[in-house]
C-alpha cells in the first residue's frame, strides 16, 4: 500500500490501481475527543462490520464476489451492464 501525504492511499490489484478515500473507519464526531482517540485503539471497534449503502442495481446482480484479503466486494449486473466496487 502506498500513501501520499498522508491522505491518500492506493493499492495495485493485477495492475488496476485502486486508491483508498478513507483508510480507517470514522468515528461519532458528538464524542468528546478523547474518548474518540480510545475508540481507535480499541480492536472491537476498529474491526467491528460496516454495513454497504447502495448495493442494488436496475435488473439484477449476477455475481458477487470479495476479493481473498476480504477487503473489498465486487459485484456484477445486468442490464444495463455495471460493476461495482465497494
Amino acid at each position: 500500500m502506498t500513501s501520499y501525504g498522508d491522505k491518500l492511499k492506493s493499492t495495485s490489484i493485477n495492475g488496476v490501481k485502486l486508491y483508498h478515500v478513507s483508510s480507517a473507519p470514522n468515528v461519532a464526531t458528538w464524542l468528546n475527543p478523547k474518548k474518540q482517540r480510545a475508540l481507535r485503539k480499541n480492536p472491537h471497534y476498529m474491526q467491528r462490520v460496516e454495513l454497504i449503502q447502495d448495493l442494488k442495481f436496475e435488473t439484477a446482480t449476477t455475481k458477487i464476489k470479495a476479493t481473498p484479503d476480504g477487503e473489498y466486494l465486487i459485484a456484477s449486473g445486468t442490464y444495463p451492464p455495471q460493476v461495482k466496487v465497494y
